[in-house]
């Protein structure tokens, strides 16, 4: 009786394949995925970021170089470097008879190194002028999406102002620019 039971389950499960077949069959399917991850990227990248798709130019001469040469010069190259001013700026703030406290972390970006060396170099008038320019603002605008983007903005003007003005540490090398200014974490209390 043990016997035809043990025959009976073992009838019962399915055979396992394995070999050359069944690998085949996964290489086959991970290829596919693969070509497919592919051709999705560049439809993404070219119909919905195209700010990340690489140019190509076709003929057209010398006019065609420098036409090319210009854009290149104008649009960002290389991947983001970001830098994070730390610590955090921190500022109270008068709201009626209250005193309020607002803390905002700020990264900046650029894409040339160079950029963000002048940042650490020029740290100290970057905060203070961030620091000033936060005392100055209302609680109501921290406190709304838009007052709090207008302020980025703000920010970000400074950061590049104050770039400016400084004297680079090396005349030769291109400074690059900060091209954006983030708050990573902004509370009010």
């Amino acid at each position: 009786m043990a016997d035809e039971e043990t025959e009976a389950v073992e009838q019962a499960e399915p055979e396992k394949k394995g070999g050359i077949g069944g690998k085949i069959v996964n290489a086959i399917g991970i290829l596919v995925l693969v070509i497919a991850g592919n051709i999705a990227s560049n439809i993404v990248i070219n119909d919905y970021l195209p700010q990340f798709s690489p140019k190509v130019s076709v003929g057209g001469g010398e006019a065609a170089d420098g036409a090319a040469k210009e854009a290149a010069e104008e649009e960002p190259t290389g991947p983001p470097i970001y830098l994070a001013l730390e610590p955090a700026l921190v500022a109270s703030i008068d709201d009626e008879d209250a005193i309020r406290f607002v803390q905002i972390n700020v990264e900046v970006m650029a894409r040339k190194q160079a950029a963000l060396n002048a940042v650490m170099t020029h740290t100290p008038v970057i905060r203070n002028n961030l620091l000033m320019m936060l005392g100055r603002k209302d609680i109501s605008e921290l406190t709304s999406s838009e007052g709090k983007e207008k302020f980025r903005q703000e920010a970000l003007e400074e950061v590049q102002s104050v770039l400016k003005k400084m004297e680079p540490a090396d005349p030769d090398e291109p400074l690059g620019d900060i091209e954006d200014l983030y708050f990573t974490g902004f509370m009010v209390q």
